[in-house]
């Protein structure tokens, strides 16, 4: 499962033209971690955000969009 979802942040950094760092997070409930990411960067931000309780990565997550 790692290595398919480290496949996919690879993939979408490639293919969305203003991607600096993909992550891949998953939620369950309210809960949400990160599961695989093209950097420590965005590792670090998903982090911040879940610490915070919100950012870009929370309200698609809660939103659908």
């Amino acid at each position: 499962m790692e290595t398919i979802l480290n496949a996919i942040t690879h993939m979408a950094k490639k293919v969305v033209p203003a991607a600096t760092e993909v992550s891949v997070a998953l939620m369950y409930r309210d809960n949400m971690v990160s599961v695989a990411s093209t950097g420590e960067l965005g590792t670090v931000l998903d982090e911040r955000q879940e610490a915070i309780g919100c950012g870009p990565r929370l309200d698609a997550a809660r939103t659908g969009t």
